[in-house]
């Protein structure tokens, strides 16, 4: 497993979003934390959906998780073919790509802004512990 070990841009990013989560109400209906970006349909949506205007005014208003919510954050898409692409270049990693990646946006983890905010801030404050059960004891 990858060592997670953001630049100081990444840092700043995953600040931003903790913060743009945080601002969020409590009961934010738009967030699910097993999916990137969902459409009205339940359809899932790939960054595309941000370059396209057209596309954006479709999809807004779409549930997504914290990773989806990068760009209303102010964090841009730039040619990220997925959102995994978007993750690792402005978070340094995503929900596959490493232990702390798993703890900040992994399905599975308590759904809702406000935890997802959470478990931003402990990453970055240092006080994140992989869970041997979790991943099988391989550190």
């Amino acid at each position: 497993m990858p060592t997670f070990n953001p630049t100081a841009a990444q840092r700043a990013n995953l600040e931003a979003l903790a913060s743009y989560l945080e601002a969020l109400p409590r009961n934010y209906r738009h967030f699910d934390i097993d999916f990137y970006h969902l459409d009205e349909d339940n359809c899932q949506v790939g960054p595309e959906a941000f370059k396209e205007e057209w596309l954006l005014r479709k999809h807004c208003g779409s549930a997504a998780c914290a990773i989806g919510h990068g760009p209303y954050a102010g964090i841009p898409l730039k040619d990220d073919f997925s959102w995994r692409d978007y993750a690792i270049r402005v978070f340094g990693t995503d929900n596959n790509d490493t232990e702390e990646g798993d703890f900040m946006f992994g399905t599975g983890n308590p759904n809702g802004v406000k935890r997802a905010a959470q478990r931003i801030r402990k990453v970055l404050a240092g006080k994140f512990k992989p869970d041997p059960e979790r991943w099988g004891g391989d550190f």
